[in-house]
């Protein structure tokens, strides 16, 4: 898989990302396919580094015209903004749980 680290100069409040970090434990990822995965015992890298991984499997960059910095940008607001306050469940875990439902074939 692509090493990629993500820092956008405009947005310095963003920190250094490298979704190939050494820190990702890649066993928390061998059952990605099944319905026993469990996005709650992932922490945020760890759901950030999940949302790549689908995108990678589906040749999501391939396919489509959105670039990897919009991308990031999408999943970088999603994390902070997805409706936090207003009503718990509808949170980072949730939207990346959607993402992963979304994935299954």
């Amino acid at each position: 898989m692509k090493k990629i680290i993500y820092h956008p100069a405009s947005k310095p409040h963003l920190q250094l990302f490298s979704i190939e970090s050494s820190l990702i434990d890649k066993k928390k990822y061998e059952n990605i396919e099944s319905l026993d995965f469990n996005t709650l015992e992932l922490n945020v890298q760890e759901l950030y580094h999940l949302a790549w991984r689908l995108m990678m499997k589906c040749e999501f960059f391939e396919k489509f015209t959105v670039s990897i910095e919009t991308w990031m940008e999408f999943i970088w607001r999603m994390e902070r903004k997805y409706n936090k306050k207003e009503n718990p469940f509808h949170n980072f875990y949730h939207g990346l749980t959607g993402l992963l439902f979304s994935y299954f074939k």
